[in-house]
Parts: C-alpha cells; sequence; structure tokens
C-alpha cells in the first residue's frame, strides 16, 4: 500500500511540475495559482503565453516564413 502511495504521489508531482512548466504559474490550472505569483487577474494572466507556448509560435512562425520562400522560389 505504501508503494502504491509512493508512486501516486511522484505521478501527481510530475503532472504538477508539467502543468506549471507547460502554462508558467499564471496559467496553471486553469490560473488558480496566479495569486501565488503576484498575479492580479487570473483571467487575464491564464490568456498570457507561456515559454512553451512563445517557443512553438516562434518556430510555427518560421516554417511557416521558410514556406512561403519556398513557394515564391517556384515561381520564378
Amino acid at each position: 500500500m505504501g508503494r502504491i502511495f509512493g508512486i501516486l504521489l511522484i505521478v501527481i508531482g510530475i503532472w504538477v511540475g508539467l502543468e506549471i512548466y507547460t502554462y508558467g504559474v499564471d496559467g496553471a490550472f486553469g490560473g488558480r495559482l496566479s495569486a501565488f505569483s503576484g498575479g492580479t487577474n487570473s483571467a487575464q494572466s491564464a490568456r498570457r503565453e507561456s515559454v512553451v507556448q512563445r517557443a512553438g509560435n516562434s518556430v510555427q512562425r518560421s516554417m511557416d516564413t521558410a514556406a512561403e520562400r519556398y513557394e515564391s522560389h517556384l515561381d520564378d
């Protein structure tokens, strides 16, 4: 029983850590943790992009730009 409880705590800890890493403290769990980070409004903070989301958006913009350049090169 102790091992199951320990494994459950580890899984929950990993889940909480990934949630905070992905969305940031202000956006994790729907903004419920924004009070601990000094956020003023949980709804406003939840809309803010996290580091992971900004990186993903940057990669997507780069891919779109490269695709446009490639297509325009084919038209020449």
